[in-house]
């Protein structure tokens, strides 16, 4: 996995087809991103600054007025397989709800043909 860790400017990182539509509440990151200067984990973006994960860093820094985030650039995320189970696996703080689960699922079994014929991921 190659990756690079950048400061990217926030109005440049394009957040489309997530899963997560439930951001919840944000006052925490908010209070921990003013009191550090950021955020203590970077946010996954491809290599055309498309949100892999860190949605909810995102909306927080972007609700804090920040200009830029700390990213972790992911060259082989760029589209299928590994951003999905990205975003899957870095969702852990915030529960889904039962409408992300079933969109997750779903997004699951189109990426990843395998599921569907019931044999395990090569991944």
């Amino acid at each position: 996995m190659s990756e690079t860790i950048i400061q990217a400017r926030v109005k440049e990182i394009v957040v489309d087809n997530r899963i997560r539509q439930d951001l919840g509440d944000l006052t925490d990151l908010q209070t921990s991103i003013e009191r550090h200067g950021g955020v203590l984990q970077p946010i996954g973006l491809t290599p055309s600054m498309r949100l892999v994960f860190g949605g909810r860093r995102l909306e927080a820094a972007r609700r804090n007025g920040c200009e830029t985030i700390a990213a972790r650039v992911f060259a082989d995320f760029e589209a299928g397989e590994k951003a999905i189970y990205a975003e899957r696996d870095e969702n852990t703080q915030k529960p889904w709800t039962a409408l992300e689960m079933r969109a997750m699922a779903k997004r699951l079994e189109e990426l990843v043909p395998r599921l569907k014929a019931g044999r395990p991921s090569e991944n």
